[in-house]
């Protein structure tokens, strides 16, 4: 598992530009109302997130908007699934979304050490490196 201060995990996502996410829209924001304020003062890192049929990763988010001290949230809802792919996007794409991909994968994260994780996006079909990106643990604001 990853370390809770760096982040978090749970189904649909927060921030996401696919149109599919949008169904889930309502009980997405009820869920970030209450929880990223929480998750921001825990200065959590990393939010990984499933639901879309397709790959995503964001900038650091806070409310909406980037924030140096938000969370990257990666939708990575793609493994395997028999359904297909979410295929719509929304165009054009947010400057707030860094990566997205309608593709099957699978995401690995390697810790190096207390600030530097290496995140990696693989599509399943032939290994193909997707995305790969590092994260740098922010710095406390003690």
């Amino acid at each position: 598992g990853i370390n809770a201060e760096y982040g978090v995990s749970w189904h649909s996502p927060w921030y996401s530009s696919n149109l599919i996410s949008q169904e889930n829209q309502v009980t997405s924001e009820r869920m970030r109302k209450a929880y990223e304020r929480v998750l921001f003062l825990h200065e959590a890192d990393i939010c990984l997130t499933g639901h879309v049929r397709g790959y995503e990763r964001t900038d650091r988010m806070y409310r909406n908007v980037t924030d140096p001290d938000g969370m990257y949230h990666f939708s990575v809802g793609t493994g395997g699934i028999s359904q297909g792919l979410d295929l719509d996007w929304i165009e054009p794409q947010p400057s707030w979304s860094l990566f997205r991909k309608s593709v099957h994968g699978a995401s690995t994260f390697h810790v190096h050490n207390q600030t530097h994780i290496h995140w990696q996006y693989n599509g399943i079909n032939d290994g193909e490196l997707v995305d790969e990106f590092w994260i740098v643990k922010k710095k406390k604001k003690n």
